[in-house]
């Protein structure tokens, strides 16, 4: 019977290893991808491939965040008017503000307000 509680305790203490292990890694996760969030930053926006210089096929709305350029996901190129008129994305580099985060080297926006265009 002894043996039998010893062995419990010790199985117990190891189960609260394990959990304090896997709260610290997601803790550790959550703190990464708090880096990631992107609030009401002021940033250069335009047509990746046209004003950037990024590969890819056709012609996709980026954003540039400290000099890096990410393509955008949640708006379209055309989301603030023809991107092929004389200001559009794909002729002007316009400024904006927005608010995502980054994710695979892409910027999922929650929020794009134009500064000029």
């Amino acid at each position: 019977m002894k043996k039998l509680l010893n062995s419990l305790l010790f199985i117990g203490t190891l189960q609260m290893v394990d959990c304090h292990q896997a709260k610290g890694q997601l803790y550790q996760s959550s703190t990464k991808k708090q880096s990631n969030i992107v609030t009401n930053k002021v940033v250069t926006i335009a047509c990746g491939q046209c004003q950037f210089k990024m590969h890819g096929n056709g012609c996709t709305l980026a954003i540039k965040i400290n000099n890096t350029p990410y393509f955008v996901k949640g708006a379209s190129i055309d989301s603030f008017g023809d991107a092929h008129a004389n200001t559009g994305f794909c002729n002007a580099i316009s400024k904006a503000i927005v608010s995502g985060y980054l994710q695979d080297s892409i910027f999922i926006a929650n929020k794009i307000k134009l500064l000029q265009h």
